[in-house]
């Protein structure tokens, strides 16, 4: 049973019509070659990782007060504060491309899929695996199975989320948790790259601040304080050129 029944058998109203609307700017990528798993590193030991990753994180929540002020500098891309009451953490160790596919769908349909139901069918239709995680070339499969169009690259740019965040759509990306959670710098304030933990967040905003610098918005399932949080822009962009700048982008079907 695909997703798309399950929901169907337990839910008579439908939000949304869909409708799918081709848009140049993303292009679908399903002929590439097969990627790494979402939610893996070299060792296939994230699970460790990111409980000694939590000890000592800075990642900080900031949808219940500092993101909140921002307002009185205007958010540029993207309602971070909306779409942070649809973040949700994690319960498998593996599960954070099925978590952010699940929490977008409820985002823009109203209706909420538990965690075990999407990873269960998702394992079953082998788009998933709980213990390496999600491939790449798979994440926005379980969106595709609920109606929702999902455009997949990498490559992508900041402006591709921009972009996306300015028509309404949801951005999925993949990039490495050491370097969100935890940033290391050279002498110099550089970031330092760090081993690989790769991890799928939503991209909720991006926001340009006064002194010029630049933060972006995530909600992040694999983090206790990952609803809304912020994360500077050099930190985001060494951690997703790890994987290529990789982006799935759910299509709003309501813009």
């Amino acid at each position: 049973m695909n997703l798309s029944h399950r929901l169907e058998t337990t839910s008579t109203e439908k939000a949304f019509d869909f409708d799918f609307e081709n848009d140049d700017t993303f292009i679908s990528d399903f002929d590439s070659p097969v990627l790494p798993s979402i939610e893996t590193n070299v060792d296939n030991s994230l699970g460790g990782l990111s409980n000694e990753l939590l000890v000592n994180s800075t990642l900080l929540n900031n949808s219940s007060n500092s993101l909140s002020e921002l307002y009185d500098d205007p958010i540029e891309y993207g309602d971070p504060i909306t779409d942070a009451y649809y973040w949700r953490q994690q319960e498998g160790s593996a599960s954070c491309a099925v978590v952010a596919q699940i929490s977008i769908y409820e985002s823009l349909t109203g209706e909420r899929i538990t965690e075990s139901s999407a990873s269960e069918v998702a394992h079953q239709q082998g788009w998933f695996n709980p213990v390496t995680g999600t491939p790449e070339e798979y994440v926005g499969y379980i969106l595709e199975d609920l109606g929702i169009n999902t455009f997949q690259m990498n490559d992508a740019t900041l402006e591709t989320l921009q972009y996306a965040l300015s028509i309404g759509d949801k951005p999925i990306v993949g990039l490495d948790a050491n370097e969100i959670w935890d940033p290391q710098y050279d002498s110099y304030g550089n970031p330092i790259e760090q081993e690989n933990a790769g991890h799928a967040v939503w991209v909720t905003g991006i926001d340009y601040q006064i002194d010029g610098s630049v933060d972006i918005i995530l909600n992040d399932s694999g983090h206790p304080n990952g609803s809304a949080s912020m994360v500077d822009y050099y930190d985001f962009m060494n951690a997703w050129q790890d994987y290529d700048y990789f982006a799935t982008i759910a299509d709003n079907p309501c813009t």
